[in-house]
């Protein structure tokens, strides 16, 4: 028997809030509910919220993990107050949710660039450094997200080096950054989701347990619901982890 040879199916927000409400019995086998009805808009509104929790509770999965090249003789970058990234800001893209990588790049020989990983430092750790103004050859980098202020400013984040770059710096170096991105909204019906297909069950499952207290489920059923959305999201998890190699050592006493 011949298979399909095709690897394109995907589905929509709207094939998802229906097939969460029918495992809460809010539709029946043959109904749908588009824009427009009480529970289609108030299953959109629940469904947004867990996408963007799904970003923080379940680390870096593989496809929201970006790269960037920033310039080291981009302003600000060579000051204490750093620069900013964020949409409309000085480094014009969305902002990192975290940074998982830095590197700093020399491409005074542009044919063979080096590169040189950088420390990522915690809050406390930048804080504690001393001289935060010397300048030389960059060996750490901090980045703290911002988030989006009353007045609609979209969320951003603030990049700081140490060292700051020096006058060789800013005119050889740029700065590599692999971070996690925000997952993107769900605006239109027929919006495909920022997500990979082996995550629409887990999904499915996680927005019927997000909206079973709207309906009343008895707690029983919410259990089960929310046994099923468990093993959902550990199957879905289990798809996107990394491979890679690592050596154990023992330690040798001398």
């Amino acid at each position: 028997m011949a298979t399909s040879g095709t690897y394109t199916w995907s589905t929509s927000t709207s094939t998802v809030i229906n097939a969460a409400l029918r495992k809460l019995t809010r539709l029946g086998d043959f109904e749908t509910v588009t824009s427009g009805d009480n529970r289609y808009d108030k299953a959109l509104l629940a469904l947004n919220p867990l996408l963007q929790r799904n970003a923080a509770l379940h680390g870096m999965p593989l496809w929201a993990v970006n790269e960037a090249s920033i310039a080291m003789s981009t302003s600000g970058l060579n000051t204490t107050t750093g620069t900013l990234i964020g949409v409309s800001q000085t480094i014009n893209q969305v902002a990192p949710l975290r940074v998982i990588q830095a590197i700093r790049r020399d491409s005074s020989n542009a044919t063979y660039p080096i590169d040189v990983p950088l420390e990522i430092y915690t809050y406390d750790y930048y804080e504690s450094l001393s001289s935060k103004s010397s300048t030389g050859t960059p060996v750490g980098i901090f980045y703290q997200p911002i988030a989006a202020s009353s007045t609609g400013t979209p969320n951003m984040g603030k990049i700081k080096l140490w060292l700051l770059p020096d006058s060789y710096w800013t005119t050889n170096g740029t700065l590599i950054i692999r971070y996690v991105r925000p997952f993107q909204d769900q605006v239109a019906t027929t919006g495909e989701f920022d997500f990979p297909n082996y995550w629409i069950m887990a999904l499915t499952y996680q927005l019927a347990y997000a909206l079973a207290p709207d309906y009343g489920i008895d707690p029983t059923s919410r259990t089960q619901l929310k046994a099923d959305m468990e093993m959902e999201v550990k199957i879905a998890l289990d798809g996107g982890t990394e491979e890679g190699s690592f050596c154990i050592q023992p330690r040798i006493k001398r």
